[in-house]
């Protein structure tokens, strides 16, 4: 078992707020940190403190339970899980790969995970879209895996949510709301969740709305991985803010990450040299098409604000 102490110090308008997680058993400390408090607006950032220090815990235990199960070797289907989930984390192509070994792992030692199942979805879905978006067995795979894992646990929001963004890639609109609603209904916190939620509203031509969702969801994840600025830099150009798609474009570590929509938000944000320098990525990646086929990889309609920024970024990039 574990418990949370903190402590409170400060003088005027500043304190600095102490948390760690202690082992109940053995009393040593598993993680601590030090939280700056202005207390003039405690009312405004109490909110999103805790939402951090409920994330960071959350995390934190998750290392724990793997370092415990690694210590034992009992090498569990939950060990399994965590472990794919660190390497999901990272976003290239051969980490998510790993990661998607060790949820087949966990899988063979459960049968019915259903986190596991949802998982392997959202492999197939991100492998999906960092290939160009132009294999269709990448999201079949996807959404049989999500089906099953809706089918393993009805009232699980990661495999509703895998499901809505499988639907929304393959263009079968119709229910695709309707997932996300009920997903975020049984997980309102999950910045993950809010994450693809927003991607999808961006796809739906409600970037606006996408962009306060992913704004939500930054609160919940302060250190995201690139993942978060792809989809980020994405809503901002469907936005038409091309100075914050590049700032978010900036963020971006992984190389083969977001490569077109770097190409659009550096090249509309006057960024000539990265922009080129991302349009000849592209080019190796999808060689050979224009600009409107980029454009139609991506679901929605094809007048939708998000492509016509990108396909003006594209062309302002060399793409025809």
């Amino acid at each position: 078992d574990y418990c949370v102490l903190s402590s409170y110090a400060g003088e005027q308008d500043q304190a600095v707020l102490t948390a760690s997680l202690v082992n109940v058993k053995d009393q040593t400390i598993v993680w601590s940190q030090e939280l700056s408090v202005n207390l003039s607006s405690m009312s405004i950032s109490n909110q999103r403190m805790a939402q951090t220090l409920a994330n960071t815990l959350a995390e934190t235990l998750e290392m724990e339970f793997a370092r415990q199960e690694r210590t034992t070797g009992r090498g569990s289907a939950y060990l399994n899980y965590l472990l794919g989930r660190k390497h999901l984390a990272k976003g290239d192509l051969p980490n998510l790969r790993r990661a998607r070994a060790y949820f087949g792992e966990a899988l063979g030692r459960d049968k019915g995970f259903s986190l596991a199942l949802a998982r392997i979805a959202e492999t197939f879905i991100v492998e999906w879209l960092l290939r160009g978006g132009n294999d269709g067995e990448l999201l079949a795979n996807a959404r049989i895996r999500a089906e099953e894992a809706c089918d393993a646990d009805p009232g699980s929001a990661n495999a509703l949510w895998v499901l809505g963004s499988a639907k929304l890639y393959q263009r079968d609109y119709d229910h695709i709301l309707t997932h996300f609603d009920q997903a975020r209904a049984l997980a309102p916190n999950s910045a993950d969740l809010l994450l693809d939620f927003a991607d999808a509203q961006t796809h739906l031509d409600d970037p606006i709305r996408a962009n306060e969702t992913f704004l939500r969801a930054l609160d919940l994840n302060p250190t995201p991985p690139d993942r978060y600025w792809w989809f980020g830099a994405s809503i901002a150009l469907a936005c038409g803010n091309y100075a914050d798609a590049a700032q978010r474009c900036d963020l971006i570590k992984a190389d083969e990450i977001g490569v077109g929509v770097r190409t659009a938000a550096y090249a509309l944000n006057g960024e000539r040299r990265k922009a080129a320098h991302w349009a000849s990525r592209l080019q190796e990646i999808l060689p050979n098409m224009t600009a409107d086929e980029l454009c139609e990889l991506a679901p929605g309609d094809p007048g939708r604000e998000q492509k016509k920024h990108y396909r003006e970024g594209l062309r302002a990039a060399g793409i025809d």
